[in-house]
């Protein structure tokens, strides 16, 4: 009877021991994840920050080019023509509102292949590489 009960004893102490040990790193990876998110949070704010500069800066931009050009009596183009007559705007406004007319590259392959009408159509190829043989 005396053997189990010092037998408990140390099963006892060895579990409040791993706990203490077990309450301990929860703590510690509650405290690096807490860390973790508070970082997060700043690396996010400071991005955010960031991109608002540069929009003011382009939207300050714009300003100046409109206040230029009211001064020197210009009348401003809003749209830049491309190789191949598309119109890229230059306004910033008119970019926000109409984004689908915005083309950032020219493609010379395309284009190409839509200018020369002697090579077949694209169903014409798929419909030839595959009843021809």
């Amino acid at each position: 009877m005396e053997n189990n009960s010092e037998e408990y004893d140390a099963l006892a102490e060895y579990r409040n021991i791993n706990k203490k040990k077990y309450e301990d790193r929860i703590m510690k990876e509650n405290e690096e994840l807490e860390k973790e998110r508070i970082q997060e949070e700043m690396n996010e704010k400071i991005q955010n920050e960031y991109n608002y500069k540069q929009l003011q800066i382009e939207k300050d931009r714009e300003y100046s080019m409109q206040y230029y050009n009211a001064i020197n009596n210009i009348n401003p183009s809003n749209n830049i023509q491309t190789n191949y007559g598309s119109i890229v705007l230059n306004n910033y406004t008119e970019r926000l509102i109409n984004p689908s007319n915005y083309r950032y590259q020219e493609n010379d392959i395309t284009q190409n292949l839509l200018n020369n009408s002697e090579q077949p159509s694209f169903f014409n190829r798929i419909r030839y590489s595959f009843f021809s043989k």
